[in-house]
C-alpha cells in the first residue's frame, strides 16, 4: 500500500501545474452545488422569519357575551397555536386609526368594531393547508363569527418556496454531476499522459486493479484537496454575505466533514470510472 501511495504522490509531484488546475477546478466545481445548498438553507430559515409573523383573526360574534377569558384559554390548548390576544373594539379601533390616520375616523357616530381574537401560529403551520385547517377549528369555537388570515399569501409563498427548493435542489443535482465527469476527464487525462508507465506495470506482471489504485489515490487527494479550497472559498463567500443576508449560515464542523467524505467519494467513484475504461488487462 506504502508502494501505491507513493507512486501516486510521485505522480501528483511530477505534475504540479496539472496537480494545482485539477486541485482548483475541482474545488470551484464543488463550490457551485455548495453554496447552493447554503443558499437554500437560508431561504428555508427566511420562510420561517416569514411564516412566524402570520397571524390569525377570530371576530366574535356581536351578541356574544363576555368575559372571553375561558375561550383565550381553550384556543391556547388548540395544537399549531403559539399564542392567544384579545382585542377589544377600542384596540381594533386604535389600530385602524394608526393605518388610515386619525382625522377619517373622526365622523363616525361610535365604534362600529366587533371584539376580536389575535392568533399567532407556529411557522411549521403557518402553510396554506395548516392555516386552511386551523382556521376550520378555529370557526367551530362557540362565539366565533368569522375567521380572517392570509389564504391568499400562504398560497403564493408556499408556491414560491417549493418552485426555489426545486430549483436549488435540481441545480445541485446537475452540479453534483459535473464534479463526477470533471474528477472523471481530469483521471482520464492523467492515465493518458502516463500510459507507458502504466504498460510497464501490466508488463511486469501487475494486476490491472494493482495499477489502477494510484490513480484511484490520485483521485481521493484531489477531491480532499478541492473540498478543502472549496471549503475556504465558502468561508469567504458566508463572511462577505451574512451581513446582507443574516439567515446565511455556514457549515457545522459535521457538515463541513460531511462535505468533504461526498467530495472524496465522487472524486473516488469518477477516478474508478475513468481507471476501469482506461486500463484494462494487455
Amino acid at each position: 500500500m506504502r508502494l501505491l501511495l507513493g507512486e501516486a504522490l510521485r505522480g501528483l509531484r511530477s505534475e504540479p501545474a496539472a496537480a494545482v488546475l485539477s486541485v482548483i477546478v475541482v474545488g470551484l466545481a464543488l463550490y457551485m452545488p455548495a453554496m447552493l445548498y447554503l443558499a437554500s438553507r437560508a431561504g428555508e430559515l427566511y420562510s420561517k422569519e416569514i411564516r412566524a409573523q402570520v397571524k390569525i383573526r377570530a371576530y366574535i360574534q356581536e351578541d356574544a357575551d363576555g368575559p372571553f377569558d375561558g375561550l383565550v384559554r381553550q384556543l391556547e390548548t388548540v395544537a399549531g397555536i403559539r399564542k392567544v390576544t384579545f382585542r377589544s373594539r377600542d384596540d381594533l379601533l386604535e389600530e385602524l386609526e394608526e393605518d388610515l390616520g386619525e382625522g377619517l375616523l373622526a365622523g363616525l357616530p361610535g365604534n362600529p368594531l366587533p371584539r376580536a381574537i389575535d392568533i399567532q401560529v407556529w411557522p411549521s403551520v403557518a402553510t396554506e393547508r395548516g392555516l386552511d385547517s386551523l382556521a376550520a377549528a378555529i370557526g367551530r369555537f362557540p362565539g366565533i363569527d368569522e375567521v380572517a388570515y392570509g389564504r391568499a399569501w400562504a398560497h403564493r409563498a408556499d408556491r414560491f418556496f417549493a418552485q426555489v427548493q426545486f430549483f436549488l435542489g435540481l441545480v445541485t443535482i446537475l452540479l453534483s454531476f459535473l464534479v463526477l465527469a470533471i474528477t472523471a476527464n481530469i483521471i482520464r487525462l492523467i492515465i493518458r499522459t502516463r500510459r507507458e508507465a502504466v504498460g510497464v506495470w501490466l508488463l511486469l506482471g501487475a494486476s490491472p486493479l494493482y495499477a489502477r489504485v494510484p490513480y484511484y489515490v490520485e483521485g481521493i487527494l484531489t477531491g480532499t484537496a478541492g473540498a478543502l479550497v472549496s471549503l475556504g472559498l465558502l468561508f469567504g463567500t458566508y463572511r462577505w454575505l451574512h451581513a446582507y443576508i443574516p439567515t446565511l449560515e455556514f457549515f457545522t464542523a459535521t457538515e463541513a466533514v460531511v462535505f468533504v467524505a461526498v467530495a472524496i467519494a465522487v472524486a473516488l467513484f469518477g477516478a474508478i470510472l475513468a481507471a476501469r475504461r482506461r486500463i484494462v488487462p494487455l
